[in-house]
C-alpha cells in the first residue's frame, strides 16, 4: 500500500490536512504550500486521487510503459532486411 511521498517523507494524511486548511483541490496548488512530488514524481497521481476521494492509503497503481518499452510501437519497415 502507498501512503506517502517517499522522496519528501510527507504522508498523504499530512497533505490532506494542508489541502483542507488551504482549500486546495489540485496537486500544483498543493505544491505551492509544501514540498512533495518534485523528485521522482510518482506520488502526484496518488495525491490527486487523495484530493478527489479523501482516501490517504492506496494500492500500488500500474505505471504505464514508457514509449520505448512498448513493442507495439516498433514495426518492421518495408525493405528492412536487418534481423536479430
Amino acid at each position: 500500500m502507498v501512503d506517502r511521498c517517499i522522496c519528501f517523507s510527507k504522508t498523504f494524511s499530512e497533505l490532506k490536512t494542508l489541502a483542507a486548511q488551504h482549500r486546495i483541490r489540485d496537486v500544483a496548488a498543493l505544491q505551492t504550500v509544501t514540498e512533495f512530488g518534485r523528485r521522482c514524481g510518482l506520488c502526484k497521481s496518488y495525491v490527486q486521487r487523495m484530493l478527489d476521494t479523501g482516501s490517504t492509503i492506496f494500492p500500488v497503481m500500474a505505471v504505464p510503459l514508457h514509449p520505448f518499452e512498448n513493442p507495439e510501437l516498433f514495426t518492421e519497415l518495408p525493405g528492412d532486411s536487418r534481423r536479430d
